[in-house]
């Protein structure tokens, strides 16, 4: 089971960006993410009241829709906007850099010491593979527009450690006992306030169903089902059986996952100068979280919410 559920962390979380990619042809970003949150947040919800978890409180509400907010609605939906510009491979590698913003992020808010000689290591690979990625010449970078997706992913990456150091500060008295109920909830909140924003920005007028490709929708329901529910369910599991530093390793192998299939099924390009960025990243990654497993508080490895 617990092969099974590593399978499925890796494997799933790593496919999402290209599902991604696929679902944001047809649908606008915001409406595509927030149908794919709420739907996944509905049902994560009532599944986890049918089985016994207790009404939340105005309290959790409130807690679970600030996550909510940061890692969904900002997170998640920033990432979808930026997969419209720019590759489903390179995104994930700009999405690898999460580890890095917490680093520097809890070191600078005075909630970790500062980094270690190895973290430091870590650090500079990670944003000299950045570097390479976004260096001109790159052939993920086809496109003017290129540069509006690499610029907002990183940006979201930067608030989803945020909102992930928020989320440590919170008292477990804030959250329900449930993770699959408070993963719910999150989605609902952030999912909502997304369908909200795609409303405002006038999405539901480009967005005719029933003239939707079989992939598209193939592509969404993949995204709700086994993206938003079967990875985190496999998650939570995962962090109750498996110490945290295993379950962490997935920030460097989605992905390496993720280039895998956009080369694969995408036909995306993958030269020398993205391999090489690619390296950089995951090296630095892996530096990082390796590291803060050593840590008595070790930093959060991973988001409350699926991918």
């Amino acid at each position: 089971m617990i092969l099974i559920a590593f399978g499925a962390l890796y494997l799933v979380w790593g496919s999402t960006f290209l599902g991604m990619r696929i679902a944001v042809v047809e649908t606008p970003p915001l409406l595509m993410s927030g149908i794919r949150y709420g739907t996944a947040g509905v049902l994560l919800y009532l599944v986890s009241r049918i089985f016994g978890a207790p009404r939340p409180t105005w309290v959790q509400w409130r807690a679970c829709g600030i996550i909510g907010l940061a890692l969904v609605t900002i997170g998640n939906g920033g990432t979808a906007i930026g997969i419209k510009y720019i590759p489903s491979s390179l995104g994930a590698l700009l999405a690898a850099t999460i580890p890095m913003f917490l680093v520097l992020f809890a070191w600078w808010s005075g909630s970790s010491p500062r980094p270690r000689w190895s973290v430091c290591i870590g650090l500079v690979l990670g944003f000299l593979g950045v570097g390479l990625l976004l260096k001109p010449g790159n052939a993920l970078l086809a496109g003017e527009s290129a540069w509006i997706g690499c610029v907002t992913i990183l940006c979201v990456s930067a608030i989803w450690a945020l909102g992930s150091l928020y989320l440590k500060r919170i008292p477990k008295s804030a959250l329900p006992a449930s993770l699959a109920l408070g993963g719910g909830m999150q989605m609902l909140c952030g999912g909502g306030a997304l369908l909200i924003a795609a409303t405002l920005c006038g999405d539901w007028a480009s967005f005719h169903p029933t003239s939707l490709s079989p992939r598209v929708v193939w592509a969404l329901v993949y995204l709700m089902l086994a993206g938003s529910i079967i990875g985190f369910m496999a998650y939570t599991w995962l962090l109750q059986v498996c110490d945290t530093a295993k379950v962490g390793t997935y920030a460097f192998v989605n992905p390496v996952v993720a280039v895998f299939l956009g080369w694969w099924i995408e036909r995306e390009p993958v030269g020398p100068q993205t391999l090489v960025g690619a390296a950089f990243i995951i090296t630095g990654a892996v530096l990082i979280i390796l590291r803060q497993t050593r840590q008595t508080k070790p930093l959060p490895t991973a988001p409350t919410v699926a991918e």
